[in-house]
């Protein structure tokens, strides 16, 4: 059986949203799947890292092209460089100091989205209808279309964002009479970053009707956005499926993490942007320091990643300067050896009840304690509640506790390593791509996607963990 996954993240593009589907691609063959990938060329990647490499899939099985500037994108980059020149420049922050903070909170770490005003962000979000990478379309419907003719595929997979992939499989699918497995990765409606009005909304909800109603099995990376969906969009729900991003199991590190780090260290990795905030972390850390008393040369808290939000301005506003520092990003593989540096993990979610941020699955990869900061009633706190060393917070005065917590939990000697090692087996991208592999033959005998297995849904959803 052959599939053709259309992903406009792939590696080499560090980006989060590039780790499922390669994923896809390299473990879909274990289950007669062979897996041929459209993607973009390494230059257009959100986020390029050539020490990423494909060796474990036939180069002659990737096809990228490039992506090319529409209309709308160049006066939005024209408009962003006059902006900039008007301020007189942007920051460079290679060196990791701190950027500069101004009265509002903003920061040259800020997220260019959190620095927009919420006009701009409105014309924007109009501008960018139905989807910021537009550009993609035409070259990648050209090389489909020659790819299409090379080879007799069984079925197609589109995942998102960007949804221009999904705009390109729904035209295949109709034109070649393919079965086609739509994977949203995040909500389709109402992206984080994105202020619409209810014209765009409604929009946005036609436009969904429109392609999932030609899509054979429309998947989810979680099951409460699946639920959501499906409350939503009704229509879907014979053909709405669950299968959760996963985790790498990597081998332990050569060096063994020692049992009682020299520091109380406490790390994040990645952005901080929009509802993405650091604010009720670092309260609680000031609480919590004020409490015990500690000396704070015991403690230290490492935020590392593209963009810091209001970050610097609370850490300035705390007083926090001489515990935390501001990081660049470095490589993949970096990141996990300094994750296994850290006694806990931190995670923001803010305000994102249906998904969970990729990076939860790496922190569990590499055992530590997690101190998350999401809903209670969320996809985050479903994947971890309960779990040794896992801490689900949402005020200041949760953190503080949290702290104590693991305070205690460091100073009688306790190891920083915490064992997941059911959950990450569950979680494994094998026991995932096995599922996906389900849903494939499904479509392709055109089965209900939704009786696979007999309970197949519910099989593969965190509630299950």
């Amino acid at each position: 059986m052959r599939v053709l996954l259309i992903s406009y993240h792939f590696p080499p593009d560090a980006a989060i949203g590039a780790v499922r589907p390669y994923q896809f691609a390299r473990l879909l063959p274990e289950h007669g799947i062979e897996t041929w990938v459209l993607t973009v060329q390494p230059q257009f990647a959100e986020l390029r890292d050539d020490r990423l490499t494909t060796d474990d899939i036939p180069a002659d099985h990737i096809v990228r092209t490039a992506v090319y500037p529409t209309k709308r994108r160049r006066l939005i980059k024209l408009a962003a460089a006059l902006k900039t020149k008007l301020k007189g420049g942007s920051a460079n922050h290679s060196n990791g100091a701190a950027p500069a903070i101004s009265k509002n909170g903003a920061s040259g770490g800020a997220s260019a989205i959190d620095q927009i005003p919420w006009r701009q962000r409105w014309f924007m979000s109009w501008v960018f209808f139905p989807d910021n990478l537009a550009g993609w379309y035409k070259p990648a419907h050209e090389a489909a279309e020659k790819m299409l003719r090379q080879t007799k595929f069984d079925a197609i997979i589109s995942t998102s964002p960007p949804r221009v992939a999904h705009f390109l499989a729904y035209d295949l699918s109709l034109r070649y009479k393919l079965p086609w497995i739509m994977d949203l990765r995040d909500p389709w409606f109402k992206d984080i970053d994105e202020v619409h009005s209810k014209t765009l909304d409604d929009l946005y909800h036609r436009l969904f009707l429109r392609y999932s109603s030609q899509a054979d099995a429309v998947v989810m990376n979680t099951e409460r956005l699946r639920e959501y969906m499906v409350k939503t969009v009704p229509s879907i729900a014979n053909k709405a499926v669950t299968i959760p991003n996963g985790a790498k199991l990597k081998p332990r590190a050569n060096k063994p993490a020692l049992d009682k780090p020299a520091q109380f260290r406490v790390g994040h990795y990645g952005s901080v942007y929009s509802t993405r905030s650091a604010q009720a972390f670092l309260e609680g850390l000031r609480l919590w320091l004020d409490r015990s008393k500690i000396n704070p040369a015991e403690v230290a808290v490492r935020f590392m990643g593209p963009e810091f939000g209001s970050t610097p301005y609370h850490v300035e506003r705390l007083k926090l300067e001489s515990i935390v520092t501001l990081c660049p990003p470095v490589s993949r593989d970096r990141v996990t050896e300094l994750m296994r540096e850290d006694y806990i993990l931190l995670l923001l979610a803010n305000d994102q009840p249906l998904q969970i941020p990729g990076k939860l699955y790496e922190y569990l990869a590499v055992e530590r304690r997690i101190l998350a900061s999401t809903e209670a009633d969320g996809a985050s706190a479903d994947l971890i509640r309960g779990r040794p060393g896992c801490s689900i917070v949402q005020t200041a005065e949760d953190m503080a506790n949290a702290l104590t917590q693991y305070w205690q939990e460091y100073e009688q000697g306790s190891s920083a390593e915490i064992d997941y090692g059911d959950l990450l087996r569950e979680c494994s991208y094998e026991r995932r791509v096995e599922s996906l592999a389900k849903v494939i033959e499904s479509v392709t005998n055109q089965q209900p996607v939704a009786k696979v297995g007999g309970g197949f849904v519910k099989a593969y959803t965190e509630h299950s963990l």
